[in-house]
């Protein structure tokens, strides 16, 4: 009889306790509520500003270039005559965003030519910018140099003298 005493005693004890535990733990606990905004601030704005003729064989080879709705692809269309004439400009890229970006890729169209040649003999010239390694720091500016030509040796006839050559800066955020 006396283990039995005991025993209900410890079980009372411990409900007791557990009943303690549970109001202490009811008083003493808080609601934590995290509540906040966010928002982003940055901006991408990497765009040709300008593009200038920088020199021309001839006049007559000259078309208006123009800058594509992306803001980072130009097509110009050229109307060779003979062996050795050429084109020159130079655009200007300007980062007016507030985020560094860096040049990843440079696209030349029409599609399917070689590294710097779009026909049999019309061929283009890209310096200024080497792919991979060209940063355009927010604010700043990159100068990209094409030369388009007609080679002056060549044993063949293009396919065609006229052409519209598109180049696309692909830019990415550092």
């Amino acid at each position: 009889m006396g283990t039995r005493k005991g025993r209900n005693i410890v079980i009372a004890a411990l409900l007791v306790a557990v009943v303690i535990m549970t109001i202490g733990y009811a008083a003493l606990s808080q609601s934590l509520r995290i509540s906040g905004t966010s928002s982003i601030g940055a901006t991408w704005n990497i765009r040709i500003s300008n593009m200038n003729l920088v020199s021309a064989s001839d006049p007559a080879i000259m078309t208006t270039p123009t800058v594509g709705s992306n803001g980072t692809s130009a097509s110009f269309n050229v109307n060779f005559t003979e062996p050795g004439q050429k084109i020159t400009y130079r655009l200007t890229v300007h980062n007016g965003g507030s985020l560094d970006a860096i040049l990843r890729s440079i696209n030349m169209s029409p599609s399917g030519m070689s590294s710097s040649q779009v026909t049999d003999g019309i061929y283009y010239n890209v310096t200024g910018v080497p792919a991979n390694s060209t940063r355009c720091n927010a604010g700043a500016d990159n100068t990209v140099t094409l030369e388009i030509g007609w080679k002056q040796t060549g044993t063949e006839m293009p396919d065609t003298l006229s052409e519209t050559i598109t180049i696309t800066l692909n830019y990415e955020q550092i």
